[in-house]
């Protein structure tokens, strides 16, 4: 799809959510040096098995955007795992009937809506540092997309949904990722 083209280019040249998704598995997977919104030159998370899976994950459907994996709370620090991203109105459907049998927490905001709620997701010396539960909204994803892609790409994903998802046991990585993934293989079929 984008074979030989620059990294930026791709993203300039990218316009549909399938097309963002499989440039962001290639960025997270070290095939792509670029990411929109994202300011260091390679994917500076877990490398490995969690990129790995985000990578399948933007594969099956899911913009991912943000994401952390949990670790147990000591010291006053500790994370819960979370990702975020954009998907079509069917597979946000399909993951919040999926998840809602688990106690994962899954926050749906449809395209237009916005949120402005707080769920702290990581602590940092017994502070809250790291929240879930706001939305930028529409405009918000418009306005980024727009100034570091294009126009179409950003409508695109301004019709999408927008889902935060996270495990709200501080530590646990088992579950997330994985019933994620089988929500969006359940989404495709």
């Amino acid at each position: 799809m984008f074979e030989g083209v620059p990294d930026e280019d791709a993203w300039r040249n990218c316009t549909t959510l399938e097309g963002a998704c499989e440039l962001t598995a290639r960025w997270l997977e070290g095939s792509l040096s670029y990411v929109p919104g994202y300011t260091a030159p390679q994917y500076a998370g877990e490398n490995g098995p969690l990129s790995e899976a985000l990578a399948a994950i933007n594969r099956l459907g899911f913009l991912t955007d943000d994401s952390q994996p949990g670790k147990d709370v000591s010291g006053g620090n500790g994370q819960r795992a979370f990702v975020t991203g954009r998907c079509t109105e069917q597979a946000a459907a399909v993951i919040s009937a999926v998840l809602v049998e688990t106690d994962l927490v899954v926050l749906v905001f449809p395209p237009g809506e916005g949120g402005s709620g707080q769920i702290c997701v990581t602590l940092d010396g017994e502070r809250e540092f790291t929240w879930l539960g706001g939305s930028g909204g529409p405009s918000y994803a418009h306005e980024t997309y727009t100034d570091w892609t294009n126009e179409t790409l950003a409508k695109a994903l301004k019709e999408c949904w927008e889902l935060q998802i996270f495990d709200p046991v501080w530590g646990r990585n088992a579950k997330l990722i994985p019933l994620l993934q089988k929500a969006l293989i359940t989404a495709k079929s």
